[in-house]
């Protein structure tokens, strides 16, 4: 299952606050302002009793005294509280961490993977790990051969990850001879369906239809031919396998 972090203030990364990517604009209220599950119900419901109404109430003033020091808002959920928390862990531990300073290749020895080199911004520079290397560069969303190679046809030209994630860490393990494991097709993706949106900047957004309308009654999926074809409250990643 996903995990859902608890709640994260980003004040206490200070200026490095900048250094942790907003999520898409649809994920915001006010262009800029974060929610997390729980506050749904609280929010929808804000006129319906003082406690509900004094809990939005904390969360938006919140958010406006943010925006005199911040351009969004500090109270981090979801992902950005996962990401946010672990970064403000390493900087108490002190670890150093390189910013725009890609992987350019693995040091081997013999069998052995000892070290990565890494394109600083003061040139290369090879950096020896005392137990191993670990990737976590995330999967492939927007890398186009492996999108063909593991994904079912048609192959959607859309994701909602970040388009910085282009299956590099994949790259890097088959360079220097790791197997890539071929799973069955549907299980290579975490699906959701999703709407095409247009941005105030004129761009085009995704908005991830993951519980709050596609499942509720009075909502009925039908196909280019108008027939209906999945049990609409199934979970999101069964909904597009349909």
């Amino acid at each position: 299952r996903a995990i859902v972090p608890k709640l994260f203030n980003g004040r206490k990364l200070g200026q490095d606050f900048v250094r942790i990517r907003p999520p898409i604009e649809e994920f915001m209220l006010f262009d800029g302002m974060m929610i997390g599950k729980d506050d749904i119900a609280r929010l929808t419901k804000r006129y319906e009793s003082v406690t509900n109404f004094a809990y939005s109430a904390s969360i938006f003033f919140r958010f406006l005294i943010d925006q005199l020091w911040y351009k969004r808002g500090t109270r981090l959920t979801m992902g950005n509280a996962l990401v946010a928390r672990l970064f403000y862990s390493l900087r108490k531990q002190k670890v150093p961490v390189l910013f725009g300073a890609p992987v350019t290749e693995l040091v081997k020895e013999g069998s052995c993977v000892y070290g990565a080199v890494v394109e600083t911004q003061q040139g290369r520079k090879r950096i020896r790990g005392k137990k191993g290397v670990v990737l976590s560069t995330g999967g492939f969303s927007h890398n186009t051969e492996f999108r063909k190679e593991f994904l079912p046809k048609p192959i959607s030209p859309y994701s909602l990850a970040t388009e910085s994630n282009t299956g590099d860490g994949l790259r890097i393990g088959e360079s220097i001879g790791a197997k890539l494991d071929d799973p069955p097709h549907q299980m290579s993706a975490f699906w959701t369906p999703v709407s095409i949106t247009k941005r105030k900047d004129g761009s085009a957004g995704l908005f991830p239809h993951i519980l709050l309308d596609r499942a509720k009654p009075g909502l009925i999926a039908v196909n280019s031919a108008g027939q209906r074809f999945v049990n609409e409250a199934v979970s999101y990643h069964d909904f597009v396998e349909a």
